[in-house]
């Protein structure tokens, strides 16, 4: 499975990713993604740094939230924290993300 938006496709920021938390064998079997496909994204982000392509995905991303006034930005993460808490209550640590525990 591969998702390709905004130039660049999926699974190309978790070969960093894992890399820099050895995590790759279970992110690539909870993404569901094909041997050679995880590998093919690793050899397009070799040599980057994690921070290097989460800035890229940070990037991408951000059109969704441009049409937001700063007032709605703070509404939008006041509500989703008590959420993401939720979650991150339920998340084995390591995890398939690389997700760090909470602070």
């Amino acid at each position: 499975m591969r998702r390709r938006r905004c130039g660049a496709s999926s699974p190309e920021h978790l070969p960093a990713v894992a890399a820099a938390s050895a995590l790759t064998e279970r992110q690539q079997e909870h993404g569901g993604w094909e041997a050679d496909a995880w590998e093919r994204a690793a050899e397009r982000v070799r040599g980057r740094h994690p921070e290097e392509v989460e800035a890229l995905t940070d990037s991408l991303a951000a059109p969704a939230y441009e049409p937001l006034t700063p007032d709605e930005h703070a509404e939008l993460a006041g509500l989703l924290e008590p959420l993401a808490r939720a979650v991150s209550r339920e998340l084995p640590y390591p995890n398939a993300m690389g997700l760090p525990p909470p602070c």
